[in-house]
């Protein structure tokens, strides 16, 4: 829809924004749809997964990939 919900780290606080009529997202809408944030952080909570563990590629000749 219209909306983005954006965090830039686990520590910080979440922003809202109106794709519609904010596309270069300024304006945190945040404060003004608390009722909509809890909504969105209820859906990601019950949606989450956890991503599958990063493996290594396999070494080739016995030397590392990196």
């Amino acid at each position: 829809g219209k909306w983005k919900m954006v965090r830039n780290g686990m520590d910080e606080k979440w922003e809202l924004y109106d794709l519609s009529s904010d596309p270069y997202e300024e304006q945190d809408l945040a404060d003004l749809h608390a009722a909509l944030l809890v909504q969105f952080e209820s859906w990601i909570h019950e949606n989450r997964v956890d991503p599958p563990p990063q493996t290594e590629p396999e070494r080739i000749g016995g030397k590392p990939f990196r």
